[in-house]
């Protein structure tokens, strides 16, 4: 087999239009996703955290989190769900994903993409499985399948940190340098 040798691009992002970029993106590859078949009700790879995955350690909180949403509402645009349950239950592992953001912010340059890409991936489906069992079917007992959402969680997560660390190390390189406010 013949491999041919593959040049990494550099992505140069000189104003705060890179939002615009990583959140249409991100909102695309959820949307493809969100179109595929599913094994169990709900379960996804998560590909379109890949965009997010890939800029996490390099801008600041605000632009991030802002990319989080606006991921999810492009996402709720295209699939036509942001005002169904669907679209609501999106927004609520939105949030979920923010609160691990927050959390792990200050130390994230700090943490490889696997243990973040885990971290968000559990939040996202911690906070719809509640919001799931206390709103929507009012059955307490369906956290009992929690243990079994954090495993699929975790496979989950990895997928999608080594989709992530293979386009980083293959294909681009992402400059973010002369963008004012930028750590």
């Amino acid at each position: 087999m013949i491999v041919l040798p593959t040049e990494k691009k550099i992505l140069r992002f000189e104003d705060k239009r890179y939002i615009l970029f990583f959140s249409t993106l991100a909102g695309i590859f959820s949307f493809i996703e969100s179109i595929l078949p599913k094994p169990f009700l709900f379960v996804k790879i998560g590909i379109g955290y890949i965009p997010i995955l890939l800029i996490i350690d390099k801008i600041s909180y605000i632009p991030l989190i802002s990319i989080i949403l606006l991921k999810t509402i492009i996402t709720g645009i295209f699939a036509g769900t942001l005002f169904s349950f669907t679209g609501v239950l999106s927004i609520i592992g939105s949030f979920g994903c923010i609160v691990a953001y927050s959390i792990i912010f200050p130390f994230v340059k700090k943490l490889s993409k696997v243990s973040i890409s885990i971290l968000l991936a559990t939040f996202t489906n911690i906070f719809q499985l509640i919001f799931y069992s206390y709103f929507i079917v009012k059955d307490f007992n369906l956290l009992k399948i929690l243990p079994f959402v954090n495993l699929i969680s975790i496979i989950t997560g990895f997928i999608t940190s080594l989709i992530t660390i293979k386009i980083e190390e293959n294909f681009i390189i992402f400059e973010f340098d002369k963008i004012k406010g930028n750590k």
